[in-house]
């Protein structure tokens, strides 16, 4: 250590040499200092002697005579008392190593000043610093290697919990009791996480400093790993790796030299705490094991998340993220994955073309078409001027589709499903489209009721093949006579709607929605087809037209308001009683989950239970993601009602944003004490990023999963059928993807939140059953009943089709108990994006380049995946080739 020392005099570090620090027995002799023994300090402490001198001051052993104990008073010297940052330093020692409770690390009482003399109170521990340890014995036996090293794992993960790193690692600051446990000491150089990225902080000790500190890189958690790496080396060989004699040679050498193997200095030295070891001082801190727990995990029986199961406690977050091993999937494995991944998604996409709705009857030219369309009927119609401000959407006919369950019962009755069953409507306005509601989801912005029609307004509805439905234009006072009163001219509008009205009987009996001072209605002979229209329904103002209604069998009676045709999500062909009782179990569920959520936040929040940062950043990504897809969703208008928008969004995406860190806080902590394996990936992901061979193991697993249940979903919805039965209804998702790229990219981000939702609901419903129940079988199919309860009320024929939304619900289940969070979040959101979005094989179809565009973006999270799968298979090899 001789050249430690020059070295430290050389580098004019303030805590730079070894801590002249010894422990003493009852019969050891006691050393002087600043202060003779039995001298009293402020009537309550007794020097009983000078342990040691370090380089910030001088270490005392005292009685606490109010506490009946021994306690180690630690003096800041007078030299650094004048120094305003010395002094500072001394009291952040304190504040830092008072947030630290940990049975391996040295516990500080107190601080105060006497005589102008600041000093702590901490614990005395009556035992030896490592470093003379190993001076006077050489180095430690395999046996007690492994028991210290497991301290000082469990020591230094208490304090990166906290967000404290120590920066001063060394075995001078590890203290070893009369019982052989050893404890961290020495908190001077610590500091919180958030403040310890000060470039240019030259402070530790130069020997035990990671590269990239001597180089003047802030530290971080990485840097303490390697200083416990150091000592970890030095405990086995009984010497430090490196040998330089000043400071820079010390750069140079930690910057390009790879350390001897501990094996070829130690002749007992196990060969997983050599790799731990290697790994540990590694010259790239990304080669480094991401915590101190996974530094605890890769020591041989180093296994901290069964020991604190084992005692009772609740593991932390990093405790469960730093379990579970580093292996991801086998080349093997991987490829029967990928096989399944592709033949699922093929199969399904075959199968929507007969079970999605929005593939029976697409939408059959672009969106710009319609659009293009609709304002050349508002041209021919003398309402071309132009417009401020315009909208558009997609809708199912609710009316036209129920009217299809009901004339035709048979198996394939889905076949003759037409483009009647699609409608699209175009808006056009005056002034600017300010919508009143507000609300974060797939819907458009603007419908067709909102904003409400004001004078001026133009709304045109067509079917999916481009056919006029319906044209109303709300009437503008001095609107400006175009033709003989009460004689509109209907000739383009008739045109529109591919109606020819020779043979049709005149029927005045219908009230306009809106004033008129002319209107009349038409019949059309009883021969009609099924598909036509059977009745006409015009009105006008000054003999310029401003309703006209082309009305179907399926038409409702009552259309005062005909904008309720239109249904943005899905039709409800449901049965109205499974409707509400759907309705009431969701919000059962949520009640439960808010009220009880709120309850348990609390009461962990309040023993330190609750994971704050993993519920921050959940709450962040969500939020962040809502805010994006609302950003590229709404209906932005330059007008200072904009301002209403962002409030309103800023105030629901913070009220989703607190159930979720509720909820989360409430809930987590039950799952990292009873099934922590189900949120390993999870918490790796939350904590330390994307790249870990578990993360995308469990990604890929998720994204075959949900290839599969979507084929057993689509294949619900046609089973009926296949048995000879009428099939109650199609799968109805929204016709979002369909309005442009940024509605597309939108809704996906919605969807990646929604697989958010999706995934933790399970989970809480999970827990609930768990915790009633108290049997994990019984709670399984609890839950996946539960959760399918809702499809099963809103289905008409329950007896084909329950038995499978059970089952699919039930696999659901068992892969988040099986597998993990993480892969049911993957699962959830590879079966939205293969329903929702057009994904069909006919790529002349104009909507193809959408689906495909979808179907590439999930390939490639596939093999992001599987990439990121095989790391720790790399890993391995690489590892049994040296």
């Amino acid at each position: 250590m001789a050249a430690f020392s020059e070295l430290t005099t050389r580098s004019g570090v303030a805590v730079a040499g070894p801590a002249n620090v010894r422990g003493l027995g009852s019969s050891d002799r006691i050393a002087l200092g600043g202060f003779a023994p039995g001298a009293m300090l402020g009537q309550r402490f007794r020097i009983i002697g000078l342990l040691g001198v370090g380089g910030m001051g001088e270490v005392y052993r005292a009685d606490d005579l109010r506490l009946g104990q021994p306690v180690a008073l630690k003096f800041l010297p007078q030299a650094m008392v004048a120094r305003p940052a010395a002094l500072e330093r001394f009291y952040a020692e304190v504040r830092t190593a008072r947030e630290i409770s940990h049975h391996n690390v040295c516990r500080v009482y107190d601080v105060d000043e006497i005589d102008g003399r600041h000093f702590l109170s901490m614990e005395f521990i009556d035992g030896e610093d490592l470093a003379s340890l190993l001076k006077r014995i050489g180095h430690l036996p395999a046996s007690k290697v492994l028991e210290i090293a497991q301290q000082l794992c469990a020591g230094l993960a208490a304090a990166h919990k906290k967000g404290v790193i120590h920066r001063d690692l060394k075995p001078g600051n590890v203290m070893v009791d009369g019982r052989g446990h050893a404890r961290i000491t020495d908190f001077g150089l610590a500091v919180p996480l958030e403040h310890a990225g000060e470039r240019g902080a030259f402070a530790g000790t130069p020997l035990y400093m990671a590269p990239e500190q001597l180089a003047g890189q802030p530290a971080s958690t990485l840097t303490d790993i390697y200083s416990l790496g150091l000592v970890l080396y030095e405990m086995c060989t009984g010497k430090s790796p490196f040998t330089a004699r000043t400071l820079e040679e010390l750069r140079v050498e930690k910057a390009t030299r790879v350390p001897t193997p501990p094996s070829e200095l130690g002749r007992d030295v196990d060969p997983s705490v050599e790799r731990v070891i290697l790994r540990c001082v590694d010259r790239d801190p990304r080669a480094r094991p991401t915590s101190v727990l996974q530094v605890g995990a890769g020591l041989p029986g180093g296994n901290p998340l069964a020991a604190a199961l084992a005692a009772g406690e609740t593991p932390s977050p990093e405790m469960v993220a730093a379990s579970g091993g580093s292996e991801g999937l086998t080349p093997g494995a991987a490829a029967a994955l990928v096989a399944l991944f592709a033949a699922c998604t093929a199969l399904a996409i075959w199968l929507g073309g007969s079970a999605i709705l929005t593939r029976r009857a697409p939408l059959q030219r672009p969106p710009d078409a319609f659009v293009e369309r609709a304002r050349q009927i508002a041209d021919q119609t003398g309402y071309g001027d132009a417009a401020a401000d315009t909208a558009f959407g997609i809708g199912y006919n609710d009316a036209y589709l129920q009217s299809l369950e009901e004339r035709n019962r048979t198996p394939d009755r889905w076949n003759a499903v037409s483009a009647n069953a699609v409608r699209f409507w175009y808006r056009q306005s005056p002034r600017p489209l300010k919508r009143l509601a507000f609300s974060i989801g797939v819907d458009p912005m603007v419908t067709p009721s909102d904003p409400p029609l004001a004078p001026g307004d133009v709304l045109i509805a067509l079917n999916g093949a481009g056919r006029l439905l319906s044209f109303t234009a709300v009437p503008v006072r001095g609107q400006p006579v175009t033709s003989d009163a009460g004689t509109p001219d209907l000739t383009a509008l008739l045109r529109a709607a591919g109606i020819d009205t020779s043979g049709w009987t005149p029927d005045a009996e219908w009230r306009p929605t809106f004033w008129a001072d002319a209107h009349a209605a038409w019949q059309a002979p009883a021969s009609g087809a099924p598909e036509e229209p059977y009745r006409l329904e015009t009105a006008s103002v000054r003999g310029r037209p401003v309703e006209f209604h082309a009305v179907y069998p399926w038409d409702r009676a009552d259309r005062t308001a005909w904008t309720n045709l239109f249904y943005e999500v899905g039709y409800g062909g449901e049965p109205i009683a499974g409707r509400r009782t759907a309705s009431l179990i969701g919000i059962a569920l949520t009640a439960v989950a808010l009220f009880g959520g709120l309850v348990l936040a609390r009461r962990n929040l309040r023993l330190g239970r609750g994971d704050r940062r993993g519920a921050s950043r959940l709450v962040m990504c969500v939020t962040g993601l809502l805010a994006i897809a609302w950003i590229l969703d709404e209906h932005h208008v330059a007008d200072p009602h904009e301002w209403y928008l962002i409030v309103s969004f800023a105030g629901r995406a913070l009220v989703i944003g607190g159930i979720f860190w509720s909820t989360y806080v409430a809930f987590e902590p039950y799952v990292r004490r009873r099934w922590p394996s189900m949120i390993i990936s999870w918490s790796r992901l939350v904590t330390s990023g994307v790249r870990d061979p578990l993360v995308g193991r469990d990604v890929l697993i998720g994204c075959t999963a949900g290839a599969l249940i979507t084929c057993l979903v689509l294949w619900a919805y046609m089973l009926p059928s296949w048995l000879g039965r009428s099939a109650d209804r199609l799968a109805t998702p929204t016709w979002h993807a369909w309005l442009g790229p940024s509605h597309a990219l939108s809704l996906g981000l919605q969807l990646v939140g929604n697989a958010l939702l999706g995934a933790f609901t399970a989970l809480f419903v999970l827990v609930l059953f768990r915790l009633v129940l108290r049997r994990d079988w019984l709670a399984v199919i609890a839950s996946a009943a539960l959760l399918a309860m809702p499809d099963i009320l809103l289905t008409k024929d329950p007896a084909v089709t329950a038995a499978v939304l059970f089952a699919i619900y039930l696999i659901g289940v068992l892969v988040l108990l099986r597998v993990g969070l993480l892969a049911v979040i993957a699962l959830r959101f590879t079966v939205d994006v293969l329903q929702i979005f057009p994904i069909v094989y006919n790529l002349s179809a104009w909507y193809s380049g959408i689906g495909l565009s979808v179907l590439l973006a999930l390939a490639l999270l596939a093999a992001i995946a599987v990439r990121m799968s095989l790391l720790g298979s790399a890993r391995a090899i690489a590892g049994s080739a040296e």
